[in-house]
């Protein structure tokens, strides 16, 4: 589930990362959590829950890079782009986004300032991205609504990237609010966790004192509420305009609001900017078998604007999850890179990186189509999958994968039946895939967004003291 505000209409768009050819773009976007489903008819269902994790050493072989500048930035591989630079910007620009690979964020929003005028529109345009997700981060709201606003100077694509990125009004409202807060323990606390019908899971959190049960969604940059929990909490819009949600059936209306006091456990949240719908937008339809659809209503969700700032360890198998603050020593080796949407860095069998997205609010996982140029021989299976979002079909006679396996350097994963969807990007980066919440049923996680780590276990294995998450290794 992430949400994003389109350009020009002044908005956050709704959950869901699944829809095809969609540029999605910065930091501040909140796309519409999709989840991919199989069909009744679809001879995988019975193994759709197929996975499992194993401990299995790869090495990486070969590089993430493509034959160009702009191939290689959009793999996240910083070496190769250094060495395909060919002019001072692009050079400036490699240097910017190593900065922000590194969770330098302050160093990024230097370097891409510097390069948000360039003549050059296609690097004008990516380094106004970079500079919005590095402003985000770090949660300069002011900056962010002081940046003017750029009329496209390139082709439609380019203009959707740099348009898309603009500064909206939910900058603008929030601009004068005070900065987040969050507490958390240095000693990792444990708290029960359950699973929502579609897997994604769910925490007892606290708002203003009122208890309610909160999905845990790392693909919504935003957290949100439904308005009739707003009410109960006294949660208060802080201004008079409504502002739109982008949908997949249209424009849906939300409201810029400050929870004041966010409890999860003993992890305490301050001042925190939450979007607020009304409960029939916060709603996902889950299809089931002969056509029945179940809604599944949302009260509120608890997005990356917290979590990011947390250490993270789920376990849904043994219904728990740990908070601790970040660690304050990084690992050498960061596995994890926030571009306003947490992407994890992973190998495929035969040791290839590859790009995933990490969307604990979609309840599959999913492959796209440039996974089919990075994986040996892959098998097709004859069924064919569906993507759904908010109820809506969003695209439908998906081809599947029988198996995909991916790894973290250390485990990996194996699944079966994984839809195949088209290009998918998040800002100017091209993904191989997005892992969901069907992960976390086989899986125990460990996500530290501060530090850039991330890591799968099996159930039962020991927790992460000082894990890395990912071991490179040259031929």
């Amino acid at each position: 589930m992430g949400w994003r505000p389109d350009w020009p209409a002044c908005i956050i768009s709704g959950m869901g990362l699944h829809s095809l050819r969609r540029t999605l773009p910065t930091c501040l976007l909140l796309a519409l959590a999709a989840c991919a489903h199989r069909t009744a008819s679809d001879p995988l269902s019975d193994a759709a829950g197929d996975i499992s994790v194993k401990r299995m050493r790869v090495r990486q072989h070969g590089t993430a890079s493509g034959p160009t500048f702009w191939s290689s930035v959009s793999a996240l591989d910083v070496t190769a782009a250094r060495a395909q630079a060919g002019t001072v910007s692009e050079r400036f620009f490699t240097d910017a986004l190593s900065a922000l690979v590194d969770g330098n964020v302050g160093g990024a929003e230097v370097l891409f300032h510097t390069l948000i005028a360039d003549p050059d529109p296609l690097l004008r345009g990516r380094a106004r991205i970079g500079m919005t997700v590095a402003l985000n981060a770090q949660g300069k709201w002011q900056e962010l609504a002081a940046l003017t606003t750029e009329a496209p100077r390139s082709s439609d694509s380019i203009a959707n990237l740099v348009d898309r990125a603009a500064v909206d009004s939910w900058a603008g409202v929030l601009r004068d609010v005070p900065p987040v807060e969050v507490n958390a323990p240095v000693t990792p606390q444990v708290h029960p966790v359950l699973g929502s019908s579609i897997g994604t899971p769910i925490i007892k959190v606290e708002v203003n004192g009122h208890t309610h049960y909160f999905w845990l969604d790392t693909g919504a940059t935003m957290s949100l509420l439904a308005t009739d929990v707003a009410a109960e909490c006294g949660v208060v819009p802080i201004a008079n305009d409504t502002l739109a949600i982008a949908a997949a059936q249209g424009r849906i209306a939300a409201r810029p609001a400050i929870a004041s006091l966010v409890q999860i456990g003993n992890v305490t949240i301050r001042n925190l900017p939450v979007a607020v719908l009304d409960p029939s937008a916060l709603r996902l339809d889950k299809r089931i078998a002969n056509g029945r659809i179940v809604p599944v209503k949302l009260d509120g969700v608890i997005g990356s604007d917290v979590l990011r700032r947390l250490s993270v360890v789920l376990d849904m198998g043994a219904g728990t999850i740990s908070l601790a603050r970040p660690a304050s020593h990084p690992p050498k080796q960061r596995t994890l890179v926030w571009i306003g949407f947490p992407v994890v860095r992973l190998l495929t069998r035969n040791g290839r990186p590859v790009l995933f997205g990490l969307d604990t609010g979609a309840d599959s996982t999913i492959v796209t189509d440039a996974w089919m140029d990075k994986t040996p021989d892959p098998e097709l299976s004859l069924a064919k999958g569906s993507v759904d979002a908010l109820g809506a079909a969003h695209a439908g006679n998906l081809p599947v994968l029988h198996r995909v396996t991916v790894g973290d350097g250390e485990y990996i994963l194996r699944l079966s039946g994984v839809p195949i969807v088209q290009e998918r990007r998040q800002t100017f980066v091209a993904l191989d895939g997005v892992l969901g919440a069907d992960v976390l049923a086989h899986a125990t996680l460990h996500m530290d967004i501060t530090n850039g780590v991330f890591a799968i276990r099996a159930p039962g294995v020991a927790p992460f003291p000082h894990d890395t998450g990912f071991v490179q290794a040259h031929p």
